[in-house]
């Protein structure tokens, strides 16, 4: 088992690190030898995605949920793929409701994933659901608190409706918790008056 978590955390390593072929490579053969554990699928989809490789993705996502219904996280990244798509113009709004709906299945499973809420916020604010969007986003920082992309996201919010008040606080407060997150320095930089 302990050489199990090993490998699976070299997988993850090299995903984070850009190594998509040795990650896609060491994750095909922790599932050959290990079927039944729903994280792989949910790594190799991540690790396909990041190919533009979005059928095959799907693909394992779903594999994933077969084995494991309950497993929240895959949910979030499956219908993360639905809302790039609908990004794209493909098939606008059938591409969001599966987004929404995915969202949704694992924010049922489990409430407290802030990637999801965060997400789902995106997804309400893209399509001009604005109360929604901003009860996502906050669920998403209660949820986790270090979560900074919460806090750049319901910015982005904020900026859309002109509240320029509320976005500098949330992106002082995405510095705070990453000070190394250049995009909420430059949208930051963005909204400021400098004289």
């Amino acid at each position: 088992m302990e050489i199990l978590k090993k490998k699976i955390q070299e997988a993850v390593n090299l995903f984070k690190d850009g190594n998509l072929a040795k990650s896609e490579k060491i994750t095909l053969e922790l599932i050959e030898t290990n079927p039944k554990i729903p994280f792989l699928y949910n790594l190799l989809g991540m690790i396909l995605s990041a190919q533009n490789r979005i059928d095959e993705a799907i693909a394992s996502y779903n594999k994933g949920i077969k084995i494991d219904p309950n497993y929240a996280m895959i949910f979030n990244n499956l219908a993360l793929i639905y809302y790039n798509k609908s990004l794209k113009d493909q098939n606008f709004e059938s591409n969001i409701k599966k987004a929404e709906d995915l969202y949704k299945a694992s924010l049922k499973l489990n409430p407290k994933i802030p990637e999801a809420n965060s997400n789902l916020g995106n997804l309400y604010n893209l399509i001009g659901k604005i109360d929604e969007s901003e009860k996502y986003q906050k669920l998403a920082i209660s949820a986790e608190p270090k979560y900074f992309y919460a806090y750049l996201n319901i910015a982005h919010l904020y900026i859309s409706i002109g509240n320029f008040t509320e976005a500098r606080k949330n992106l002082t407060e995405a510095i705070k918790q990453n000070p190394n997150f250049s995009y909420a320095h430059r949208e930051l930089s963005r909204i400021t008056k400098y004289t």
